[in-house]
């Protein structure tokens, strides 16, 4: 995203500063669709937490030994797979701004998959329906799963605290002299001063 449209090819009408290939805009799509690997990771860390905080907590250590290495799979392989996905169904062409998943001609199909007119796509045949399969639902679906796991957290931290307060209002109960006992300290101190 950083190049814009420098990488949509030269000559495109309606675009300012293209100045690319075919090539370098599959290029870009191709490292535009990568981005969708840091809400994959966002998941992952959702999970590390959930697993550090639910019910029987684990360790860092006992979360890097059994966990780590799948959340780190669970985040790359399919965020490269739908990116590597796209290249063969030459999905990455301009979109605007920028080159991402788009029909080529841009007129050939529109949002809801009819063709905008009488000729067909050249490339990225179908890119609304990929667009949704490749992008839209993995990204709702990561926010969905983030917030469930981030309720189930805090529900269970709320609950921790809740019983720590209990154990501590408990133990004071069990101690009737307790506060007796601060009074009289309390009392030493000020006579100190006086």
């Amino acid at each position: 995203i950083g190049m814009s449209t420098w990488p949509i090819p030269k000559g495109t009408e309606g675009v300012y500063g293209a100045v690319g290939t075919t090539q370098t805009c599959t290029a870009q799509g191709f490292f535009n669709q990568l981005m969708l690997v840091s809400p994959f990771y966002n998941l992952m860390l959702a999970w590390y937490y959930l697993l550090l905080g639910k019910n029987k907590p684990l360790s860092e250590e006992a979360i890097a030994s059994k966990y780590e290495k799948y959340m780190h799979s669970l985040a790359i392989i399919p965020t490269i797979s739908i990116a590597v996905a796209g290249l063969p169904l030459t999905l990455y062409n301009n979109a605007n701004l920028w080159c991402w998943i788009a029909a080529y001609p841009p007129t050939c199909d529109n949002d809801e998959g009819t063709h905008g007119h009488d000729w067909p796509c050249e490339r990225g045949e179908n890119a609304w329906l990929f667009r949704w399969t490749f992008f839209y639902a993995p990204l709702w679906f990561i926010i969905t799963a983030i917030t469930v796991m981030m309720i189930i957290l805090t529900r269970a931290v709320r609950r921790e605290e809740k019983q720590v307060i209990e154990m501590q209002k408990q133990t004071r109960l069990r101690r009737p002299s307790f506060e007796r006992e601060e009074e009289i300290r309390r009392g030493q101190h000020l006579q100190n001063y006086i």
